[in-house]
């Protein structure tokens, strides 16, 4: 976050390369927005960190952001990412691979709710439903993509698209997901 000309500036949802501070997490090499109340009073952002050997974390934060200045950041999740605010902003989903699920974090109470999905490290992006009751999400492999809708109640899961070969020019590559205000129509970015 940066403030110019009382303007607040977020980072986007692309990574940013160089190194970034964040408060009281220390520097990361890659730092990705994901989601920001429309009222700005909070904000998710996921780091990437790289271990030993291969290995690595994406931790996710929530920030608490008064009058353009964080005022508090929590961590959610040390394997978390693609984090969305609910439509009434009680919530927040993401995936989480370490789980196999996407998990529903109460912001109030910090705590959670798995839903449970067949590979969760397949998941590339994620949208509630304007009623809050579903969250769209959709999967890619090195062969396939789908779309999918998951119920936030249950966890019952329902395929909106057929399976999609990566060859093919309708496939489904890393996307942004927007349902109409409605909740009838999704569009794919």
């Amino acid at each position: 976050f940066r403030s110019i000309n009382s303007n607040m500036l977020m980072t986007s949802t692309k990574p940013a390369k160089e190194s970034v501070e964040y408060l009281g997490f220390g520097t990361a090499s890659e730092t990705f927005g994901t989601d920001l109340l429309t009222d700005g009073s909070k904000s998710t952002y996921t780091i990437f960190r790289e271990g030993s050997a291969g290995q690595h974390t994406w931790s996710l934060y929530v920030s608490d952001i008064l009058q353009g200045n964080i005022t508090a950041t929590v961590p959610i999740q040390q394997v978390g990412a693609s984090a969305t605010f609910s439509p009434d902003k009680k919530q927040l989903a993401f995936f989480a691979r370490d789980v196999n699920s996407i998990v529903l974090n109460d912001l109030a109470t910090q705590t959670t709710k798995r839903l449970p999905v067949a590979d969760s490290t397949q998941i590339w992006a994620l949208a509630w439903s304007p009623d809050g009751k579903w969250l769209a999400y959709t999967t890619l492999s090195n062969t396939e993509s789908r779309l999918w809708k998951i119920a936030v109640s249950n966890g019952q899961v329902i395929p909106l698209t057929s399976t999609l070969p990566l060859s093919s020019s309708s496939s489904i590559r890393q996307s942004t997901i927007q349902w109409s205000t409605n909740g009838i129509v999704l569009s794919l970015a």
